[in-house]
């Protein structure tokens, strides 16, 4: 897509979220008076500038009809896209992230797939061998397979996973409104009572879901449960980051921008444009974005799946997670990458990084080398203590690749045959 083509998306997830503020009536005067501009709309206006080929999300707040208060930052660059959102009362956030989590994730809970390719909802009690899908952040188990359908590799494995196993499931859940483990404790309610052994592929954010299933809520054997990790967030992620806020929504508005250029990869695009509409209306009627914490930290703290995944030293549900040291070997294996592309498309990874950093002005996400969304020092963090290890055999790294990001792992027939080794 282009520039002008992720503002109009942008706009159009707004609408399909019913968050565009509308214009205020003209102001009614009588003979004689002089007429008064109308009356400051109340509520944050999003605004998407272009500099130097990446987009920045700022925002802006209108006075008077006609005028606007315009940041030094944004007269550096072109505006591309100027939305004015509603502005939400503090008892309507938690109905907003409910509406954003349903246009994320439409579908809930387990569902199974048919031998036609299929996803039918699923209520039984599994049994025998169950390979499980467990999605991610702004996405739906719909994506996953759909990642594996694109590409002749990823549908010889969904063959291989029919005839393997007696069941193959998903798992989808509200990825913003709720934390990782509350999802867990759906999940082990779901497969309440069955002595089915376990294997989870689990993407980004469902990787943590998956441990709190697996270490806390989960009544089965331990023995017979493994899990894949691709590119999830075991010590968080830079992107949920209160300080970094800002800068995540402008980042998220560059993967959607880049994501929409891909043939095939439109549907995956449109979600990280919904994420930044949705979640600046959330955030921004409780804050703006430059605001410094703790203001940030309460208005991040209302996002709760964010939150539970925040790269930050006070994140007591991470750190709960990772004080001990769970039994990895045969169990847990990680799929990871640190992204850096020299694709003009995708030259916004840059400016994202604080060891590569193009220009001051811009804000960081990232530490270090990370696959666009979360940092890759993570995905191997299952604990705090210093002496755990991973075995190397139970990690595929993609090392500096130009071609493996965050949301492309399962198209690459490396990650399957990984897969495959480690649950056969």
């Amino acid at each position: 897509m282009s520039a002008e083509e992720t503002g109009d998306a942008l706009e159009q997830v707004a609408r399909e979220l019913g968050i565009v503020r509308q214009a205020p009536p003209p102001a009614r005067t009588l003979p004689g008076r002089r007429r008064a501009g109308p009356a400051a709309a109340a509520g944050p206006t999003l605004r998407l500038v272009e500099r130097d080929d990446v987009l920045f999300v700022e925002e802006g707040r209108r006075t008077i009809a006609g005028t606007r208060r315009r940041s030094a930052r944004s007269l550096l660059g072109k505006t591309i896209r100027e939305l004015p959102l509603e502005k939400l009362e503090r008892s309507q956030l938690g109905s907003a992230l409910d509406r954003l989590d349903t246009r994320l994730t439409p579908p809930r809970g387990l569902r199974r797939l048919d031998a036609s390719g299929k996803l039918v909802p699923y209520t039984g009690r599994p049994a025998g061998g169950v390979l499980l899908l467990v999605h991610g952040t702004f996405s739906n188990c719909d994506q996953l397979l759909a990642e594996l359908d694109a590409t002749e590799q990823g549908q010889a494995f969904l063959r291989w996973a029919l005839e393997s196993y007696d069941l193959v499931l998903t798992f989808d859940h509200p990825t913003l409104s709720v934390a990782p483990a509350i999802n867990a404790r759906e999940l082990s309610l779901l497969l309440a009572g069955s002595r089915a052994s376990v294997d989870v592929i689990c993407h980004s954010r469902g990787g943590l879901v998956t441990r709190w299933w697996m270490e806390g809520f989960d009544r089965g054997d331990a023995a017979v449960r493994r899990a894949v990790f691709l590119g999830s967030p075991l010590a968080g992620t830079g992107l949920a980051a209160p300080p970094n806020l800002r800068a995540t929504l402008s980042l998220l508005a560059n993967m959607g921008n880049a994501l929409g250029k891909v043939a095939g990869l439109g549907a995956v695009a449109m979600p990280f444009l919904a994420a930044v509409t949705g979640l600046f209306q959330i955030v921004s009627s409780v804050t703006n974005l430059v605001a410094k914490t703790p203001v940030v930290d309460a208005a991040l703290a209302m996002v709760p799946g964010l939150a539970a995944m925040s790269r930050v030293g006070n994140n007591h549900e991470l750190a709960t997670m990772r004080l001990w040291a769970p039994e990895v070997r045969n169990r847990y294996f990680v799929v990871q990458s640190n992204f850096e592309s020299t694709d003009p498309g995708w030259k916004f990874w840059r400016w994202f990084r604080k060891d590569r950093m193009l220009d001051h002005v811009a804000d960081a996400v990232f530490d270090g080398p990370n696959d666009l969304v979360v940092d890759t020092a993570s995905m191997t963090g299952f604990s705090s203590q210093t002496t755990f290890t991973l075995p190397g055999s139970q990690v595929l790294d993609f090392g500096t690749s130009a071609v493996v990001h965050h949301t492309n792992y399962l198209r690459q027939p490396q990650t399957l045959a990984f897969v495959r080794r480690a649950f056969d």
